[in-house]
């Protein structure tokens, strides 16, 4: 007897990269990466079911405040990973997926087991033409909530600074 497929909607919260630079934008030259991203967090929820999972970096039994450590949190979302069938994200196969594949390389995990993916962004790209194909621009579009406004670059400062909230 086949079992229903695992369909997992997720996404991924990443740090800032640092480096030093010439020029701004586009036209930017990065001279050297003074430090390289890690997760933050992740969400995920499985399809069907009610309730949603957020793990961050302050989850980690071992966490320490300040720590950039995201070994206990890439080996969690390798599970998530590994235990789907199927992944759907905004986004997800131009960013989140490369980006998990990046810290499980970097942890010397293996790939997950083999799942399909769903990337939201790449169908709203392909079959609509909507004024925008961000995230929150899609919801409003369809009535179906917002995202919650934030400060921007100073959230990802906050988080980086330790900032609980």
């Amino acid at each position: 007897m086949q079992s229903e497929p695992k369909i997992i909607l997720f996404d991924i919260e990443t740090s800032l990269k640092e480096g030093n630079f010439f020029g701004r934008g586009w036209e930017a030259s990065i001279l050297r990466e003074t430090r390289y991203w890690n997760f933050l967090s992740f969400s995920w929820k499985e399809l069907g079911r009610k309730k949603s999972h957020v793990l961050g970096l302050d989850d980690d039994p071992d966490y320490v405040p300040g720590s950039r450590d995201d070994r206990w949190l890439t080996e969690q979302m390798w599970k998530v990973a590994d235990e789907a069938d199927v992944l759907i994200a905004h986004n997800g196969d131009g960013f989140d997926i490369k980006m998990c594949n990046v810290r499980f390389l970097f942890h010397g995990m293996e790939p997950p087991s083999h799942y399909q993916t769903v990337d939201t962004k790449k169908i709203a790209r392909s079959n609509f033409s909507f004024t925008s194909n961000k995230l929150d621009d899609l919801a409003r579009f369809l009535g179906i909530g917002t995202k919650t406004p934030h400060t921007g670059l100073q959230l990802w400062h906050d988080c980086d600074a330790g900032e609980p909230k």
